[in-house]
């Protein structure tokens, strides 16, 4: 990722077949078999405990749901089948095979020439946040450890709190700690929530 190879990071056989390569190890590891048999609860876990109910609540709405992960197809379809995920995205985009990752804007251009995409949403600065303000449309930011007194503005108004922008410039950081990227203003979210219920009970807010 350091070197801007982010679509090769995520391609694990290859990591482990490299690094297998360099210690000259007698082994064979076959990461998509590994990452399958460990694809049960209580191993993976959706993040909210009432996230099905939530992302449901978007569809019915009216809203399609897609998903764009960098990792692999074969890496990811084990853990969003088990959690049953795959079931409320109409669509899953995966960097191996869009060809591109996060934040590379090209990573939702075929999908952007078919549909109106409202909103990207994400948990991440670099990833997240910069692609979708770098291809103009909505971006939502979640965290689920905002203080108190951004939880307690509205969800539009957050984006301009002084603190807030504060924690946004103290997660880009974070996730650059290796690279010397200014923080500027496409990496502030237009909009600002916890989780994806809290999006799911304001989604007018994506209608202003």
């Amino acid at each position: 990722m350091n070197n801007n190879r982010v679509l090769e990071s995520y391609d694990w056989d290859d990591t482990i077949a490299e690094i297998i390569a360099e210690l000259e190890l007698d082994l064979q590891l076959d990461v998509e078999k590994i990452v399958s048999s460990h694809s049960t609860s209580p191993k993976i876990y959706l993040l909210e405990e009432n996230m099905l109910d939530s992302l449901e609540k978007l569809r019915e709405e009216g809203y399609s749901l897609a998903t764009a992960t960098n990792g692999y197809y074969k890496y990811q379809m084990p853990v969003l089948k088990e959690l049953k995920l795959n079931k409320v995205f109409e669509k899953i985009i995966t960097s191996d095979l869009a060809g591109f990752a996060k934040p590379d804007t090209q990573m939702l251009i075929k999908i952007m020439e078919r549909d109106c995409v409202i909103a990207h949403v994400g948990d991440r600065i670099d990833h997240d946040v910069l692609m979708a303000n770098n291809l103009g449309i909505t971006s939502v930011f979640i965290n689920k450890n905002l203080p108190n007194h951004v939880l307690d503005l509205p969800l539009s108004k957050r984006r301009n709190d002084h603190n807030f922008i504060g924690l946004c410039k103290d997660k880009w950081q974070k996730e650059n700690k290796y690279r010397d990227i200014p923080f500027n203003e496409k990496c502030i979210p237009d909009i600002v929530v916890a989780s994806i219920e809290e999006l799911a009970n304001g989604i007018n807010v994506l209608e202003r």
